[in-house]
C-alpha cells in the first residue's frame, strides 16, 4: 500500500489543489499529514468518518474501485415473501435475504435455519450472504439508521484492524446484540478486539473473541433519500 498515491487520489477525488487543502478538510494538520506520507500510514478511522464514500477496501490495501458502491431506491426493487421458503440461493447475483435484527433468534441463527421473509433484487451483486437493516445512530454518518447493508461473512482470523464490520456479540442468557463497528486492536491482548463506533457519542469497547458469534464484511449498502 502506498499511503502518499492513495491521499493524492482522494485529494484529487474531492478537488483539492494543494496539500493544506486535504489536511484542512480531515481537521488534522499539514505536519501530520506529512508525517502519514513519510510513515506510509494515516489514520484509517478518521479517513472513514470523513470520507464515508470512499472504498474501505480501498483503503486497507490501494486495490480495488476507489469509491464504495451506494444504491438509492430508484436503483433497485425489493420483494417481500409472505413465508420464506428454501428456493432462493444466496449464490444468485440479484436475490439477497434480508434478515430481521430484531428477530429473537439472533442473525447466526437466522442465517443459519436461512430464516429469511424478505429479499433484495439488486443486479450485479455477487459473493454476499445476506442484507439487514440498519439500527441507531452509532455509525452516522458512515450509515444512517434505515439504511440496508449486504454483507458476506468471513472468518474473524480474516479481519483488518480499523476495518468496518456486522458483527453479532454474545450477552449470555441466550441474548446477543449485532450492530456494525470498527474493529480494532485492543490494549487488552490478543484474545480480545476493542469496538468503536463513527459517531464520538459512543465509547469504545473491548470485547473477548470468545464472545464473538459472527462477523462479516460489508459488500454494498442502500440508502433512502
Amino acid at each position: 500500500m502506498n499511503t502518499s498515491n492513495i491521499l493524492s487520489k482522494i485529494k484529487d477525488y474531492y478537488g483539492f489543489k494543494k496539500d493544506i487543502e486535504l489536511a484542512n478538510f480531515l481537521g488534522i494538520s499539514p505536519q501530520a499529514l506529512y508525517n502519514w506520507k513519510k510513515r506510509n500510514s494515516y489514520d484509517l478511522q478518521l479517513i472513514y468518518s470523513k470520507c464515508p464514500e470512499i472504498n474501505p477496501e480501498w483503503l486497507l490495501a490501494g486495490t480495488g474501485a476507489i469509491l464504495k458502491r451506494r444504491y438509492n431506491e430508484n436503483e433497485f426493487k425489493s420483494s417481500v415473501a409472505n413465508e420464506f421458503t428454501e428456493t432462493y440461493s444466496t449464490n444468485h447475483s440479484s436475490h439477497i435475504p434480508i434478515f430481521d435484527l430484531d428477530n429473537s433468534e439472533g442473525l447466526s441463527n437466522l442465517l443459519k435455519n436461512k430464516n429469511s421473509s424478505s429479499f433484495l433484487n439488486i443486479p450485479n451483486i455477487s459473493n454476499s450472504d445476506g442484507a439487514c437493516y440498519v439500527k441507531g445512530d452509532s455509525m452516522e454518518p458512515l450509515f444512517k439508521s434505515g439504511d440496508i447493508v449486504i454483507f458476506k461473512v468471513l472468518p474473524i482470523e480474516s479481519i483488518f484492524f480499523g476495518g468496518i464490520y456486522l458483527l453479532e456479540i454474545d450477552l449470555g442468557n441466550n441474548s446477543s446484540f449485532t450492530s456494525i463497528r470498527h474493529i480494532n486492536k485492543s490494549d487488552l491482548g490478543d484474545e480480545y478486539i476493542k469496538l468503536t463506533s463513527a459517531n464520538s457519542v459512543y465509547e469504545p469497547k473491548d470485547v473477548s473473541l470468545k464472545t464473538v458469534k459472527l462477523v462479516a464484511t460489508i459488500n454494498s449498502s442502500v440508502r433512502f433519500h
